[in-house]
């Protein structure tokens, strides 16, 4: 057997496809490939792939979705989330959805932010912190920046802090390590992710079938992150799609033609900022991951105009939510914590400035089948 490193040893299909699309140090603003992504937001462009998907029932969401003809169980809305509820979604991400009782990568390896025996910053929350450091605070939040700065600069990367955080989860906390959930690890999933993830799942699923959004991974990424073709394995019920958000920065979404890494060929999909995409039926298995993140100062294609204006007005907001919270996932309208409108001025400039380095992925699934409430427990004997 030829080793993994041989050269003679040709990549798999998504191998390739990662070399091809994969960020440039030598060109960190190159667009040369962007001819050759599917852009659901332009699909007049690719009329051999992308095609409307055929919803054969009444939808709480009615914008325009797409799917892929050789792709079963794929869907995509483009500029699904209104610019409102993004910001709104963005905030909870980075002010609640990575603070106890919810994980992060960060739990066993860093230090807490007073390090230095300095206790003003050990009070004050990720998105706090990261806001003081970068100059968005009132002024009450500055008289406590000015006394934690010698906290703030020492052990900066063992410290932590938003600037370390890639991901957080919230429901099962998935364990990385023995790639695995379990019962003694999770956390409640916020109302506005069941609400929002449940709005989406419902349209790849049966009439009458539920989904339960039971697990939530937050994931953060800067314009140098990638992320490695895998398969999300791991759930009891593959029968349920996994609905993936995304805000903030656009990316190269790569999209495995298989079950298997060699299986080809690997679709790569420009993702942007407000866009939804369910992975369900028999794509729930395909390989898929990020070949890169593309920075804020790149211009990506213009969307198609006609088609924005629909997804603009059909576009899910904070009030519509609200509005049908109840319906949608027997939450009363308070618990979403939605309009950004009760955002601080400093709130909104600085998930605007995170988001303009940052891309977030909140990507959430169902864990266990329909009817079944605990984990089962795996028999070790014999």
């Amino acid at each position: 057997m030829k080793a993994d490193g041989d050269a003679s040893v040709p990549p798999t299909a998504f191998k390739a496809a990662q070399l091809r699309y994969r960020r440039q140090p030598s060109n960190l603003n190159r667009s040369d490939d962007f001819t050759e992504l599917l852009d659901f937001s332009n699909p007049s462009l690719h009329p051999n792939l992308i095609c409307p998907y055929d919803l054969e029932k009444e939808s709480f969401y009615r914008g325009p979705l797409f799917t892929i003809s050789s792709v079963p169980g794929f869907v995509y809305a483009p500029q699904a989330i209104s610019k409102s509820l993004q910001m709104d979604l963005a905030h909870q991400s980075l002010s609640e959805y990575c603070e106890p009782p919810h994980a992060t990568n960060m739990d066993a390896t860093m230090l807490p932010p007073n390090n230095n025996g300095n206790a003003s910053l050990s009070d004050l929350s990720l998105w706090s912190q990261w806001k003081q450091e970068n100059n968005f605070q009132n002024n009450a939040e500055r008289k406590t920046s000015e006394n934690s700065k010698g906290a703030v600069n020492i052990g900066r990367k063992r410290r932590r802090c938003l600037e370390n955080l890639s991901w957080a989860t919230m429901g099962y906390q998935y364990d990385w390590n023995a790639r695995a959930y379990t019962e003694d690890a999770k956390s409640p999933v916020s109302p506005l992710i069941e609400c929002l993830s449940k709005v989406f799942a419902e349209i790849s699923l049966p009439d009458n079938k539920p989904f339960t959004p039971s697990a939530c991974i937050i994931k953060i990424y800067t314009d140098k992150s990638i992320m490695g073709g895998h398969q999300d394995d791991l759930e009891f019920a593959m029968d349920k799609p996994v609905v993936s958000i995304s805000l903030g920065l656009p990316a190269i979404f790569l999209l495995g033609g298989g079950p298997m890494k060699e299986d080809g060929p690997v679709l790569p999909i420009l993702i942007r900022p407000g866009d939804v995409m369910l992975l369900g039926g028999s794509c729930r298995l395909y390989h898929h991951g990020m070949a890169r993140v593309i920075p804020a100062q790149v211009s990506t294609p213009a969307p198609y105009p006609p088609l924005s204006t629909i997804c603009d007005q059909h576009a899910l907001t904070a009030s519509h939510l609200c509005t049908h919270a109840e319906e949608i996932a027997h939450h009363d309208t308070k618990s979403l914590k939605l309009g950004n409108i009760h955002l601080s001025h400093e709130d909104l400039a600085s998930v605007d400035a995170y988001l303009s380095q940052h891309r977030i992925n909140i990507n959430v699934r169902q864990v266990l089948p329909d009817g079944v409430e605990t984990i089962p427990v795996k028999n070790t004997d014999g």
